[in-house]
């Protein structure tokens, strides 16, 4: 697969943190700004990186919880397409190791 523009994929992936963030507000009951230090936390913790957090979340998974934290089984209710939202992560984080 050809590498996104720069410019495409960082607005793939703020959108990807907000849907992210909207999960989070609403499962946790949080604002924006306890939404996203959340998911920042989260990535620090488990050394990953914050996109690919956000797509685990956006999916219906729980946040992960520590380096030794795995992706567990997404929400079968949540209306979002886990597979296709992961899916596209990886493909950002490839393209992100490649520059």
């Amino acid at each position: 697969m050809a590498p996104w523009p720069s410019s495409s994929r960082s607005l793939w992936i703020l959108g990807l943190i907000e849907r992210a963030k909207g999960a989070l507000m609403e499962r946790e009951h949080l604002d924006d700004q306890e939404a996203f230090t959340h998911l920042r936390r989260a990535a620090r913790s488990s050394g990953r990186k914050l996109s690919e957090v956000a797509a685990e979340v956006a999916a219906g998974q729980p946040l992960p919880r520590g380096r030794t934290a795995m992706p567990m089984a997404a929400d079968p209710t949540n209306s979002a397409q886990p597979a296709d939202i992961l899916a596209a992560a990886r493909v950002v984080s490839e393209d992100d190791a490649r520059t």
